[in-house]
């Protein structure tokens, strides 16, 4: 004869169930701060690096040192483009 667990089915999922939420609010709260850090504190820097990325992508376009084919970014005059990067 083999014994029988007495131990209830909600009582054998409970520590599982524990670290589950625990481990769920811990990475919600990571994620949380890390956007709060992102677009609050660190706004100045990440936005000021995200408008010249922008800005210069634009110029190389209007000048025709870089294309766009579907979601590709073709460089189109390689030599001319360099001279920006010196």
């Amino acid at each position: 004869m083999q014994p029988v667990d007495a131990t209830p089915a909600h009582h054998r999922f409970r520590s599982s169930i524990v670290v589950m939420v625990a481990g769920y609010v811990a990475l919600t709260g990571l994620l949380l701060a890390i956007g709060f850090l992102l677009t609050h504190p660190l706004s100045g820097t990440v936005g000021r690096w995200d408008e010249s990325v922008n800005r210069n992508l634009s110029m190389f376009r209007r000048l025709g040192l870089i294309g766009r084919e579907g979601r590709k970014i073709i460089i189109r005059n390689p030599a001319e483009l360099r001279t920006y990067c010196e």
